[in-house]
C-alpha cells in the first residue's frame, strides 16, 4: 500500500480501532473472535471491526471510553464531517464501521 501525504492521520485512526478489538475482544473464551476489514479505494477508506464481547469482567482501566473519544477528537481534527462512524453492540458483538473520504 502507498501512503499519500494525509493519509497518516487515517493510518492512526484505524490502528485504535484494530487495538480495542484486540484488547477487548480476547479474554481466553472458546467464542472469543476478532474481525477486521479494511478496503481502500480511490478515495475512501472502510474500516470495519467485529469482536466478542467478554463475559468475564474487564480490567476498569481498559473500559473507560477515553480511547474511543480520543480516536473521535483525531477523527474530527483530521477530517472534519468527513468520516461516519457507527458503533454498535448487539447479542454480544461490538461493532464498528469507519467510512473516511481521502
Amino acid at each position: 500500500m502507498v501512503v499519500k501525504t494525509g493519509q497518516s492521520c487515517s493510518l492512526l485512526s484505524t490502528r485504535s480501532f484494530a487495538l480495542h478489538s484486540q484488547q477487548h475482544g480476547i479474554s481466553g473464551e472458546d467464542s472469543d473472535f476478532i474481525e477486521i476489514k479494511i478496503v481502500i479505494n480511490e478515495n475512501k477508506l472502510l474500516l470495519v471491526t467485529r469482536n466478542a464481547i467478554p463475559t468475564v469482567a474487564a480490567d476498569k482501566n481498559l473500559v473507560s471510553g477515553i480511547g474511543l473519544q480520543n480516536t473521535l477528537n483525531r477523527l474530527e481534527l483530521c477530517y472534519k464531517n468527513q468520516y461516519q462512524l457507527n458503533v454498535s453492540q448487539e447479542n454480544g458483538v461490538y461493532s464498528t464501521q469507519l467510512e473516511i473520504d481521502l
